[in-house]
């Protein structure tokens, strides 16, 4: 079993306007998935499910874990223990963590990949900025936030599939560099400015 946990980067259901398959989709129909991603969330609400889920866990297992922004939680550096934590897992075959958004802390964590822990050490919110045209992405960049998201899980199509790839290659032990796509989207195509706050 693949237990998944996460923000909206893994949310297996999305209200995004762009219709494709995701690489929670492609997971779930190449492997057996529970996946308790919701999208909003921190790693407070993350825990609470994975704690639920802990006394199930097998040798089989592999954990793919979404680490979100400590700061939807109010704990900026929390973070580097969540990491930690997650690496000292033996009771299950694997685990494997992102990380959505910049943070410094982990940005500077010293691990090693093995067989039975990975993690990726860039934040996914770099691919998801790079797939702008690079002075959009300038622009997103020195400026934040510029409205909903019109992807699922903030990836387009092309990068679903690499993700997905790149995924099933650390789950099978056979790591490779990949190369995500970049530059081929605008902001208007790819945001869309909220009419409410909590749309």
């Amino acid at each position: 079993m693949i237990y998944v946990f996460g923000d909206s980067y893994s949310e297996l259901s999305t209200r995004s306007r762009e219709n494709y398959v995701t690489w929670p989709k492609l997971l779930n129909s190449n492997f057996k998935v529970r996946n308790y991603s919701k999208s909003g969330t921190g790693p407070q609400f993350s825990f609470r499910r994975f704690f639920n889920c802990y006394n199930n866990f097998t040798k089989d297992d592999i954990i793919i874990f979404i680490l979100s922004s400590p700061d939807r939680d109010e704990i900026i550096e929390s973070n580097l223990k969540n990491l930690e934590f997650l690496n000292s897992l033996h009771n299950v075959k694997k685990t494997i963590v992102f990380y959505s958004f910049s943070d410094d802390v982990l940005k500077n964590y010293n691990y090693q990949n093995d067989e039975k822990f990975y993690f990726y050490n860039q934040p996914l919110e770099n691919i998801s900025n790079k797939e702008l045209y690079y002075d959009d992405y300038i622009e997103k960049i020195n400026e934040g936030s510029k409205g909903r998201d019109l992807r699922a899980n903030h990836l387009s199509k092309l990068n679903h599939l690499i993700f997905f790839e790149m995924l099933k290659d650390i789950i099978y032990n056979d790591v490779k560099e990949y190369k995500f796509f970049d530059h081929f989207r605008s902001l208007e195509e790819t945001y869309v400015k909220s009419q409410f706050i909590y749309e």
